[in-house]
């Protein structure tokens, strides 16, 4: 009788605290919702509003699901420990397959991604896999057309800038996919301009092993280039060098810690901005002296460079020079915060937030009247060309 007793308590005990746990992870993932998934670099998935539309479509219920994988407790830590634990069994398996001969070949990791340039077992890239116009050529043409509506008609001096990276081109045969061409032919304006990949060798110098993004090196160089095509100034000179982190764990390997590298940024001497972010001022928006301060906090690329708010304002204080809209992605966030040192008022925009975080659409013509607006950037690269979500109303 004593043992069954004691049987029963713990299987109630053992009940009531599964019970408990699913409980407060339910309510964890209402109640204390995140907005950005700092693991992997992007808008984190909420809890969405019911109402009966969704869910008999059952978008409803998708969202839910993509909600939880983000929000639930712990959810970033065995997101983490899945990636890491992978990527350690397939280096292991790779490095037996290729160890004698693996030097400068792609090694495929899944459908978008391979390693590439192997040195004695050791990976030193994960890169994406080439690209060509005629995959997408119908997302590439409804991008040009909106943007051949944008430019028709305007005061304004419209640039295009192609951010070329590693899935513009193989590796191994220095084959192009033809994008930047394909846009520079297209589109309405000859102001249609490229951060060019030509080889590996500059991929590798100006880009992060890890991440998708530019390093410091590709950024300023880009930053070089828009100033002397969108100005007669004289490009800011950076003032040093700075180690923020040695483990950066970038979005190619989906931030799970086993591939690092370092995360170094430049030192500049900038202007005295005023910063609005999605209408309201904030001071702190890019104070590189402070990030630098405490670097400790700032070791990836959206920490530290900003992450994609829907509309952001560098206001530099000198009347005399002009203002610019810079539409993009977060490639621009290591780009702007320079440009910006070159005209009145900069105006960034992201769309991919912008309609949620200033409550309303972004209608082109009229937010470039309002804001008194002599000069465009239009600047990303292959998933800002293609990407339908980047389309605007004229």
């Amino acid at each position: 009788m004593v043992q069954n007793r004691i049987k029963k308590i713990i299987n109630i005990g053992f009940i009531a605290a599964i019970l408990l746990v699913i409980c407060y992870g339910t309510f964890h993932a209402h109640v204390f919702q995140f907005e950005i998934s700092i693991f992997e670099n992007r808008l984190a998935y909420m809890m969405p509003n019911f109402n009966l539309t969704s869910f008999f479509n059952k978008s409803f219920q998708d969202n839910v699901e993509l909600a939880y994988s983000d929000q639930l407790p712990l959810a970033n830590y065995m997101k983490k420990w899945y990636q890491y634990t992978n990527n350690y069994t397939f280096d292991k398996v790779a490095y037996d397959l290729f160890k004698d001969n693996c030097s400068n070949k792609y090694i495929r990791v899944d459908n978008i991604l391979s390693h590439y340039d192997c040195q004695n077992g050791n990976f030193y890239n994960l890169v994406y896999n080439i690209e060509r116009v005629n995959i997408a050529k119908t997302s590439f043409d409804n991008r040009i057309a909106n943007i051949n509506e944008l430019i028709s008609g305007g005061n304004w001096e419209t640039y295009i800038y192609y951010i070329e990276r590693d899935n513009d081109i193989d590796f191994t045969t220095n084959e192009k996919s033809g994008i930047y061409e394909y846009l520079k032919a297209n589109i309405n304006t000859p102001n249609v301009y490229r951060f060019e990949i030509p080889d590996y060798t500059t991929f590798n110098k100006y880009f992060y092993k890890y991440d998708h993004h530019w390093n410091h090196y590709g950024s300023y160089k880009a930053y070089r280039q828009l100033v002397s095509i969108l100005t007669k100034d004289n490009p800011l000179l950076p003032k040093d060098e700075v180690l923020v982190s040695n483990s950066f764990s970038g979005g190619k390997s989906n931030y799970n810690g086993y591939y690092k590298e370092p995360f170094i940024v430049y030192r500049f001497d900038l202007p005295n901005y005023s910063f609005y972010v999605n209408g309201k001022e904030n001071k702190n928006y890019f104070n590189q002296e402070l990030f630098l301060k405490n670097k400790e906090q700032y070791g990836t690329y959206a920490t530290y460079y900003g992450s994609n708010d829907g509309e952001v304002i560098y206001d530099n204080h000198d009347d005399s020079k002009e203002n610019i809209l810079i539409v993009g992605e977060s490639y621009d966030n290591a780009v702007v915060y320079l440009l910006a040192s070159h005209f009145n008022k900069s105006y960034v925009i992201d769309l991919r937030a912008y309609e949620e975080d200033m409550k309303e659409k972004m209608h082109y013509q009229d937010y470039i009247e309002k804001h008194h607006i002599s000069k465009v950037l239009i600047i990303g690269n292959i998933g800002f060309f293609n990407g339908l979500v980047f389309n605007m109303e004229a």
